[in-house]
Order: structure tokens, then sequence, then C-alpha cells
């Protein structure tokens, strides 16, 4: 009984291990690499946020993006309850509008990527503060997130 259990001990120290050096490496590559993560095909955008977001907005973001190597299939500005009550969609960048205190103080927007270390890019959900969407570059800014980009310390770069 005693080999059974240090073996046991052994492995699940060893899959603790694992997991955490994987982490590691995986916050690393994050924190080290520009554009850690890409899409396979081009995403959906889709405004859950509401009526109040202009398809404007929308458009002007992902044309900045376009204009640098990125496009998405199409841009769905109707809001589409059923697809809107999911968190998030695979192949889809999804626009929403940020509860109460789901961002801190001074946070505007906040982007969450769903990746996989085999297809990349999976799912996007851009969470905005009401009305911030308005801001000069904002969309822009958390659309690059959502295509993969990371920031960067590099002044008057959409990414800083």
């Amino acid at each position: 009984m005693t080999h059974y259990f240090k073996a046991i001990i052994l492995l699940a120290a060893s899959l603790l291990f694992g997991f955490f050096i994987g982490a590691y490496g995986l916050e690393y590559y994050e924190s080290t690499t520009f554009k850690p993560w890409s899409w396979s095909s081009p995403p959906v955008v889709m405004n859950c946020y509401g009526p109040e977001l202009s398809n404007v907005y929308l458009t002007r973001g992902v044309d900045y993006w376009a204009t640098r190597g990125e496009n998405v299939s199409f841009i769905e500005a109707k809001f589409i309850k059923s697809a809107c009550s999911e968190e998030d969609i695979a192949g889809f960048i999804i626009i929403r509008k940020a509860k109460q205190r789901q961002l801190s103080s001074p946070t505007l927007a906040l982007t969450k990527r769903k990746t996989t270390i085999m297809t990349g890019m999976v799912s996007a959900t851009i969470y905005f503060k009401p009305g911030a969407y308005k801001l000069e570059h904002i969309i822009e800014h958390e659309l690059g997130h959502a295509f993969g980009y990371m920031h960067v310390d590099a002044p008057g770069h959409i990414m800083n």
C-alpha cells in the first residue's frame, strides 16, 4: 500500500508541477509577444451592446484593422436576442455593455479572449462601460485585443 500511495502522490505532484510550468510559460509567451494569438478564419463581429451602438462605430473600428491585414466575415449590427444570450460564441467577436461591477473604476473597456494552443483564437467578448464606445480609438484598441494583439510600450500606437 505504501508504494501505491507514494506513486499517487508523485503523479499528483508531477501533474501540478507540469500545470504550473505550462501556465507560467503561456503567461510569459503572452507578455513578451505582440500578437500571440490569431484567428484561423475571419470572425463575425456582433453587436450585443444594443441599438445605441451605431454600426458606424463598429465599421470604423473594423476598417482600421482591415487596413492592417485583419479581416472579419461580416458585422452583425442587429441585436439578436438568442445569440446575445450566450456568453461567448466560437468564431465571434461579441460587443457587450458592461454590467455595473464588471469593470473596475478607471477601466472603460475590457476584452476577454478564449484561446486554445492548437487553434488560436476561439472567441472574444468586448465589454464597454456604457457610452465609452464613443471615445476616440477605444473600439479600435479593443478590437486589437480581440484580433489577438497585446499592449505595447510605444506612445501613439493604438495598442499603447
